[in-house]
């Protein structure tokens, strides 16, 4: 598992079939592109939806939950929620994509103009700045919510062949 940040390019890796082996080995290779599109269109709608809760998605990861009353008075007029959930005008998060990589790699990513932003919040660079660290990319060595590799889990299990 690998996240990086590049100039307009924040994106996180990894292999799901190497990350739960035990099914992973047992998804045919015919059936690997399908799996690893269901995963990661799985990934992309788990993400929004535990975000839109105000919570983050990366285990071990706290969420600020409180919002200055300026800014929530100032969002108040922006969007129609008034929680800590990323969802100003929603350009940052319609920007979140998740799609198969190489080999049988998932990939989390936000590029141009919204990777900055999305750094900001996330703190994968180690960059000062005044956004409260919101995490909802994995970070070197984290991985997701149990919920959402659960998910991942059942996505294997139905492209597992059973043991013979």
């Amino acid at each position: 598992m690998a996240s990086k940040y590049q100039a307009g390019h924040l994106r996180f890796e990894f292999d799901p079939f190497e990350k739960f082996p035990r099914l992973g080995n047992k998804v045919p290779d015919d059936n690997k592109k399908q799996a690893q599109r269901e995963i990661s269109d799985f990934i992309l709608d788990a993400v929004l939806d535990i975000v839109g809760g105000a919570k983050s998605p990366v285990k071990g990861e706290g969420w600020k939950q409180s919002l200055s009353t300026e800014y929530k008075e100032f969002k108040k007029t922006q969007s129609s929620s008034s929680k800590a959930n990323m969802e100003l005008k929603g350009d940052m998060l319609d920007a979140l994509k998740s799609h198969p990589g190489k080999g049988s790699n998932v990939v989390l990513e936000i590029k141009g103009k919204q990777a900055e932003k999305a750094d900001g919040h996330n703190k994968l660079t180690g960059r000062s700045n005044k956004n409260p660290k919101r995490r909802f990319i994995p970070g070197k060595g984290q991985e997701f919510k149990d919920s959402i590799n659960s998910g991942i889990r059942a996505i294997l299990r139905e492209f597992a062949e059973e043991d013979e």
